[in-house]
């Protein structure tokens, strides 16, 4: 009886011993110069072509804001697992605005969610493509609310973090962004694009070296004026959108809803739409604890800077519209255990699904927007000087997060090995050097609008 029992202990701690070898694997800390991904991303977008034009020198916008609450209480994304919704704080929103020049027309689209979710973008580029839009002209982001709603993920971890994958809600919001752009498209009239940069360096911090961290400290806003008079508005931050307590179970747009909604209650602002900026290892600095309070008076306070500054925007003649859905190769995924471990990525894609990304490059007039798939810092940005580089090159830079894919947390890549912050030991599910890594792909993508 005893022998039976060890050979069964010794079967067993091999089985154990042999999934332990099949499962984990070091950590690549090879140097990007030694990376065929990048190497392979690199020669794609050498030999692609951006797709532009300057069409009738004349520029003309439209926009449209659709409700998206769900019409019963559903399951809620952001802060893991929470179950259904309790009420609702404020409505949800999907903001639209197309710019045509004649030739070419191009739509931004940004969602009261905690992302752009993955299976919703497939089916809107079916649908938009229905209407004349191909996926190049396509832009995607999400305000990156943490008390938005799920169930629109089917891989294990997302059943497991943001509720059960549930059809009839994916439809849902398909058909109400899909109108959403219908009806933005057919309020077309004639526009002038702007740009401004304003220093909201007091609201915002670094959550992983702290206050005396570096910070992308700008309300980043595009700004377009009708002829009619009216006023639009993109607007980014970095401010991470995590002004509510996890136990605070109600459909929220955090502060980017109050910053919306204050613009266009303003007499000289009538539609604004907010697109999470570059947010990873950024939060934002208030001394009011987590509460509707801290929302309302974040919102306040960013927006009396905005429309305090409005009279600096410049305004371009350019007329130039451009767009690309670029693939970017990943080498495999690294989910860290430990320093110097990580989980396969067969295991990896076995709860999360394969990783894959995009950047989304589009350009209107002398504005550079590009989407991101991940939490992207502003941090990286700052180190090396992206805004100026594009604006070396003539463009002003406006990056995004949340593109319809993610891949987890880009953030500077001095944090990876030493600082135990979740969302490097956890979120970073490429491994370490991607911040330099995706520096390069944007500099290449800047280098590819200049002309």
């Amino acid at each position: 009886m005893l022998k039976k029992i060890s050979i069964g202990v010794f079967f067993l701690f091999g089985i154990i011993l042999l999934f332990m070898v099949a499962s984990i694997a070091p950590i690549d800390y090879s140097e990007i110069d030694q990376s065929p991904a990048l190497k392979q991303t690199l020669n794609n977008m050498d030999n692609m072509k951006l797709e532009t034009s300057i069409g009738n020198h004349e520029l003309k916008a439209g926009w449209s804001r659709i409700n998206i609450t769900p019409q019963m209480p559903i399951d809620m994304a952001g802060y893991g697992p929470r179950g259904p919704y309790s009420s609702v704080a404020d409505s949800l929103y999907s903001r639209a605005i197309v710019i045509d020049n004649g030739e070419k027309e191009l739509v931004i689209i940004s969602l009261d969610l905690l992302m752009f979710p993955r299976l919703v973008k497939e089916k809107i580029y079916n649908e938009l493509q229905k209407t004349g839009f191909s996926k190049n002209e396509i832009y995607l982001s999400a305000t990156h609310t943490h008390n938005g709603f799920g169930n629109w993920e089917k891989s294990i971890a997302g059943k497991l973090i943001f509720g059960d994958y549930d059809s009839k809600n994916v439809e849902f919001l398909v058909k109400k962004i899909v109108a959403g752009v219908i009806l933005a498209r057919n309020n077309l009239s004639k526009a002038e694009i702007g740009f401004q940069k304003i220093d909201a360096h007091d609201w915002v911090t670094n959550r992983l070296t702290g206050d005396y961290g570096i910070v992308d400290p700008f309300l980043r806003v595009i700004q377009i004026k009708k002829d009619n008079g009216q006023i639009g508005m993109v607007v980014s931050f970095s401010g991470h959108p995590v002004n509510l307590d996890a136990d605070i179970w109600k459909l929220s747009r955090d502060y980017p809803g109050i910053l919306v909604d204050k613009l266009e209650q303003s007499p000289t602002v009538d539609f604004a739409v907010f697109c999470a900026g570059m947010v990873a290892s950024h939060n934002i600095k208030s001394d009011i604890p987590k509460s509707p309070e801290r929302i309302q008076a974040i919102g306040n306070e960013l927006s009396k800077k905005i429309l305090s500054d409005l009279d600096s925007t410049k305004f371009s003649t350019n007329t130039t519209l451009g767009g690309s859905d670029m693939e970017i190769e990943l080498p495999p995924s690294q989910l860290r255990i430990t320093s110097g471990l990580r989980i396969r990525d067969w295991l990896f894609s076995a709860f999360f699904g394969p990783l894959q990304a995009n950047i989304k490059i589009m350009e209107i007039g002398d504005i550079l927007l590009l989407g991101m798939p991940c939490d992207f810092s502003g941090e990286i940005s700052i180190n090396n000087q992206l805004d100026q580089y594009s604006k070396d090159h003539g463009k002003s830079l406006f990056i995004t997060s949340f593109n319809g894919n993610y891949i987890g947390y880009i953030t500077a890549d001095e944090h990876y090995a030493s600082c135990q912050h979740d969302e490097i030991k956890s979120m970073n599910w490429v491994g370490p050097f991607k911040g330099a890594y995706f520096t390069e792909i944007i500099k290449r993508s800047i280098d590819k609008t200049t002309r």
